[in-house]
């Protein structure tokens, strides 16, 4: 079944299957979530089948090599000696490890089935993983809205949104398939527990979603946002309703199962996360929850006091232990509001990252790489969903605590993928529950009219108006995923590619290469040598190098450089273009920078006095550095300490 799967042949019937002929007896509730898993598995794996031997490239080929040698060796090596080089990186400190071990579970398996190419189980993991997102879907859909039309039409919709596809192809090894599984899980089974009665199955749903917290957490760190937003409304629902049983069993399994399972997370360990503030609030907030004199009942003045009161004892207990901004986001969000003030390298740094870039509300509402023209729905959804309710007092208006929990995971994701543009892939599941409860609510049946109510005659036509065009953006945006699926692919840059090729074939195996992190992935997988610096921002160190590096390189002599060649025990320095300039330039802080970005020309013997400019375009010796190989822009150096 596995070779089955691999041949080209499969390719063709795949636009067939999601193209809308097939007969309207396949959507019934029992066929459509198998149909639709179906769908997304061959969506992603479309790209491999139309060009087989993809190679992984930058992020994925770093993840493909950890998961090669977790299979070598029967675990992943605690230090990686290609990144950090020369001592290495203690990887488990600084990245979640789930995927590695995950992947290496899953191929062995496939193994033992015959299929050993590592690359194509890998590929067949992620896509699996993201077909499988419309299972959580599902779920979570029916638990908030009570209906197994909008739970079905979510789950089909969500396996092509652009959003979520585009990230979880077969041959892009990433953390956002897996993680995104695991956290839409996670909130699917908790959506399920704020809506189910019955108190066993209630509490078993609770356990189930805090495991796949843990699950979630140890694959993707990107998870810990939905734990922020689900913290937010647990205090809330909270302060405004009391301690409902829903609520107090669903936090309390979620404090409990996730210390221990944090816990156990060597990289939250390691920075100390069990006795940070976020957590120690929510240890403290689950038992508050249990007390009896905080339940439900009007009087709120002791549930407000007892929030504040967690707040401040979490502040101090675990004031040593205040969690950094995540890979210089805490940096990166001021700089972008406009809040910061002068040059900072991390947020300079931060920005070259396409992925964290901030879209506009118009890209949001219409772009491709987000939500497609389904972006505008959403947006509109709280809107609709208030007309729909009967345009109520927000005074009196009460929210079922699944649909609120929802609503506001919904809007902090929609928030975050505004101001960082990756957020998209964690948003896609959610917009999908939303959207799919406001289609079949609008496509309801209104009550009979009146006679002689033309107002109501008008609203049911406005209804079917709308549910008509809200199937039709959602069929334009499926289209729009079938198309990114048929044109994506990955390529090595062909500029880059003999370089890499000469490093391999030119130096020794045990040598250290000086080159921009960007380049680092590709250096470790293709030329199998350590790098001095990569992709891996979250690291401490590995942006230390980086500001280092980049103020070395804007200096006008080269003793700042071979001193990190020493230090790192670098003797071969690959040289990118020169449109690289601006990017050192700019986290150096040099004021070049801002002439480049201006479209200036560089005065000559002025602007061009700098270490990097004279590597680039080779018009001036370096000491201590000699040509050693030059192709596309790009050329390799070797350092030669003096004697």
């Amino acid at each position: 079944m596995v070779s089955l799967l691999k041949s080209p042949r499969f390719a063709l019937p795949l636009t067939v299957l999601v193209v809308p002929r097939v007969p309207l007896s396949l959507f019934s509730p029992r066929l459509v979530l198998p149909l639709a898993v179906v769908i997304g598995l061959y969506v992603r794996l479309l790209p491999n089948l139309l060009h087989p031997g993809l190679p992984a490239v930058s992020d994925a080929a770093y993840h493909v090599r950890l998961v090669r040698e977790t299979v070598t060796a029967g675990r992943l090596p605690a230090f990686d000696l290609l990144s950090e080089a020369p001592a290495g990186r203690r990887t488990a400190r600084e990245l979640p490890v789930g995927l590695y071990a995950i992947g290496t579970i899953w191929h062995r398996a496939l193994a033992a089935l015959g299929s050993r190419d590592l690359a194509w189980n890998l590929a067949l993991l992620i896509a699996l993983a993201g077909g499988l997102i419309a299972v959580p879907v599902w779920l979570g859909t029916r638990a908030a809205f009570g209906n197994a039309s909008a739970a079905a039409v979510a789950a089909l919709a969500v396996v092509l949104i652009p959003a979520h596809l585009q990230r979880t192809y077969g041959f892009w090894l990433r953390y956002d398939a897996l993680g995104t599984l695991f956290a839409a899980s996670h909130v699917a089974l908790a959506l399920a527990t704020l809506a189910t009665p019955e108190p066993r199955r209630r509490r078993a749903l609770a356990m189930a979603s805090a495991v796949m917290l843990v699950a979630a957490v140890w694959v993707w760190r990107v998870s810990l946002i939905v734990l922020g937003f689900e913290l937010a409304f647990a205090v809330v629902w909270f302060a405004a309703r009391g301690a409902e049983p829903a609520l107090r069993d669903l936090w309390v399994a979620i404090a409990a199962i996730g210390s221990a399972g944090f816990a156990a997370i060597e990289y939250l360990r390691a920075r100390g996360f069990i006795l940070s503030p976020p957590w120690l609030f929510a240890i403290g907030l689950a038992i508050a929850l249990c007390l009896p004199p905080l339940r439900a009942g009007r009087r709120r003045a002791p549930r407000f006091s007892a929030i504040a009161a967690c707040a401040a004892l979490a502040l101090v207990a675990g004031w040593s232990h205040v969690p950094a901004g995540y890979a210089g986001l805490g940096t990166l969000l001021p700089a972008r509001l406009g809040l910061s003030r002068g040059h900072g390298p991390l947020a300079v740094l931060m920005t070259e990252v396409q992925e964290l870039a901030g879209i506009s509300l118009w890209t949001f509402a219409s772009g491709s790489q987000e939500l497609f023209v389904l972006g505008a729905w959403l947006l509109a959804s709280p809107l609709l969903f208030w007309w729909l309710a009967g345009r109520p007092r927000l005074a009196i208006w009460r929210l079922d605590p699944a649909a609120a929990l929802l609503a506001l995971v919904t809007a902090g994701l929609a928030a975050c993928t505004l101001l960082f543009e990756r957020a998209s892939v964690l948003l896609a599941p959610f917009a999908a529950m939303t959207l799919g409860g406001l289609g079949t609510r609008l496509g309801a049946a209104p009550a009979p009219a009146q006679p002689r109510r033309r107002d109501q005659r008008r609203a049911a036509r406005v209804r079917i108006s709308l549910a008509v065009a809200l199937a039709a953006s959602a069929i334009a945006t499926a289209a729009a995923g079938i198309l990114q699926a048929r044109t994506s692919g990955s390529m090595i840059q062909p500029e880059q590619e003999p370089a890499i090729t000469f490093l391999r074939n030119h130096t020794p195996r045990a040598t250290v290469i000086l080159a921009f992190w960007d380049a680092g992935y590709d250096i470790q997988a293709r030329a199998a040598r350590a790098t001095v610096m990569d992709g891996l921002l979250e690291s401490d160190e590995n942006r230390r190098r980086i500001f280092a590096f980049d103020r070395a390189l804007m200096a006008p002599a080269p003793d700042s450089l071979a001193a990190l060649c020493d230090r790192y025990r670098a003797r071969w320095f690959l040289v990118p273009p020169l449109p690289y300039l601006y990017t050192a330039a700019a986290v150096a802080g040099d004021p070049i920078a801002a002439r480049i970005a201006r479209g200036e020309e560089l005065r000559v013997g002025v602007d061009t006095e700098k270490v990097l400019y004279h590597l680039m375009e080779a018009d001036a010796a370096v000491p201590g550095f000699r040509p050693a190989f030059e192709a596309g822009g790009y050329r390799v150096y070797e350092f030669i300490p003096p004697r």
